[in-house]
């Protein structure tokens, strides 16, 4: 059994749920059972976990103390060979009170902000150093998208996709800014490419914890380009499969998007992501645009504009992404979870 110990909500998001959840779904192909512990997940979160037959345990309002008590307390009476902790908010001393009842404790991070004291530690992004976090000699670091842990529709429709297949000019635009987007940078990038005189088709999916629904269903009603809004969808790597350029945020779904060779138009929307997107960029299958506050409807226009017209730049950064993720992460991290 793996115990998975995440939060998901609009505030913090659903990237951490959502990673989790690809290596939850593989581990069940391995016959390994996982189960998710988390404090007040939305509704669509506990939706989502019971419509894939994954177990999700609710925690109730807690101490940080008691959270990892409790947690501990499920891990030994289920049996767990291991537990992974994804997210900001545990500090070490968190970490210190699982690995004290638990002999196989995992951190999953992206940033060197605090001491890991745990057995296992993973970053799946470009550019994270080993070196740049404290932990203890002998942790064992799973670093770099090697490790990028991907759902297994994505894996599969990676099967079917031998090179880059470019168009001579956009015609479907995806574009995705996480899963909660409170300040709707969703609509940002609607206004952006409409601006661009961009006539093609544009697929709007929100995750399942986005509040600006009604806001995003105004202004598409009136819009002058073709937009399907999807919301906590179950077919993401098909609408990104059948896409030709990704709007999104320099999170999670970045390594889904590199994967399928979709080249992207970035902005960082969260503390997590500075170190993401610039690294993406500097590997060749993105354009960072930088922190959001900083990013103009004119420099979301004038990107969109430069790679419509370039098929030779965006054929080099969807060969780039391709490179970068090759899918077989989630394979990897579990192993050596479950060794």
């Amino acid at each position: 059994m793996l115990l998975l110990r995440c939060d998901a909500n609009t505030q913090i998001g659903t990237g951490h749920f959502f990673r989790g959840m690809s290596l939850a779904q593989y581990a069940l192909t391995q016959k390994v059972t996982p189960v998710f512990c988390m404090a007040s997940p939305d509704a669509n979160i506990v939706a989502h976990a019971k419509s894939l037959n994954i177990e999700l345990v609710e925690l109730p309002p807690m101490s940080a103390q008691e959270d990892a008590a409790f947690t501990s307390r499920m891990a030994r009476a289920r049996g767990a060979r291991a537990i992974l902790v994804d997210g900001y908010h545990f500090k070490p001393s968190y970490y210190e009170a699982l690995r004290s009842t638990h002999w196989n404790l995992a951190a999953l991070v992206d940033m060197a902000h605090q001491r890991f004291p745990v057995d296992t530690l993973i970053n799946l992004n470009v550019g994270g150093r080993p070196q740049d976090y404290s932990a203890d000699d002998d942790t064992t670091m799973l670093f770099g998208p090697r490790y990028a842990m991907l759902r297994e529709q994505f894996r599969r429709l990676r099967a079917l996709r031998s090179g880059p297949v470019i168009p001579e000019n956009i015609s479907r635009v995806l574009t995705f800014m996480g899963g909660g987007d409170p300040r709707n940078d969703t609509l940002r990038a609607l206004r952006a490419l409409a601006a661009a005189r961009y006539q093609g088709c544009v697929e709007v999916v929100i995750g399942p914890s986005n509040p600006h629904r009604a806001a995003l269903e105004a202004y598409i009603q009136h819009s002058p380009m073709t937009c399907h809004l999807h919301q906590n969808i179950t077919n993401m790597g098909e609408v990104m499969f059948e896409s030709e350029l990704a709007i999104c945020a320099s999170g999670g779904a970045s390594w889904e998007l590199a994967c399928l060779g979709v080249p992207m138009i970035q902005l960082m929307l969260a503390d997590n992501q500075l170190p993401i997107g610039p690294a993406i960029e500097a590997a060749g299958a993105s354009v960072c645009l930088g922190w959001h506050e900083d990013v103009s409807q004119e420099d979301m226009v004038q990107a969109f504009l430069r790679l419509n017209n370039s098929p030779q730049t965006r054929s080099q950064m969807s060969l780039a992404g391709m490179r970068m993720i090759d899918g077989e992460g989630v394979s990897r991290v579990l192993a050596a979870l479950m060794r």
